[in-house]
């Protein structure tokens, strides 16, 4: 029987696991998960039941869904900027709905504010596992903004090499119509 002293999503997890002192073969990598069927399921029952829903969530009929933890390398701010200047090209009745919170909100909430967006950026903090499909379901699309870990230590300075060059995930996929592997390769939003 193999005794595990740390069970960590991904890479960076473990070696701050041994920086703790727990030996690197001790540490056991798992990933997360997402109940797919359990996400199609209740995203299917939120469609069938979408008036209802959108009153109990306060939600907007039409809008993008963006979700995350809100600290610096999500990089909501810059969604919000994206999202008006899209807004100003194609208003097309959209609106953000950004799930989430953390230390960050208050610049996410300026960024709203800075932008004249307190009408469509809605930010209901965060939601429980058990009715996050209904959101998913309700959207018309999800948007998914982390800086990659390089650029974000070359935004801050620390980075002069050739990644602090490269532009963010969603504007190179955007750009080459989504199929980027290298900008995927690039993101490390999943860590």
């Amino acid at each position: 029987m193999r005794l595990v002293q740390a069970l960590v999503a991904a890479g960076p997890h473990g070696d701050y696991a041994s920086h703790l002192g727990i030996p690197y073969d001790r540490v056991f990598f798992g990933y997360d998960a997402v109940d797919n069927d359990y996400f199609t399921a209740r995203a299917e029952h939120a469609r069938r039941n979408a008036s209802e829903l959108r009153a109990v969530h306060r939600l907007p009929q039409r809008y993008l869904l963006a979700s995350g933890r809100f600290i610096e390398k999500k990089n909501f701010p810059r969604l919000i900027e994206a999202f008006a200047r899209a807004l100003a090209a194609d208003d097309r009745g959209h609106h953000l709905v950004i799930l989430g919170d953390g230390p960050e909100r208050p610049m996410i909430e300026r960024a709203v504010e800075r932008h004249g967006l307190k009408d469509r950026v809605h930010l209901p903090g965060f939601r429980s596992y058990e009715v996050l499909p209904h959101f998913y379901g309700l959207a018309e699309g999800f948007a998914h903004v982390a800086l990659a870990a390089r650029r974000l230590a070359a935004l801050r300075g620390r980075d002069h090499s050739r990644a602090g060059r490269r532009e963010w995930l969603p504007r190179r996929a955007a750009r080459r119509g989504g199929n980027d592997a290298r900008a995927r390769r690039d993101d490390d939003s999943h860590r």
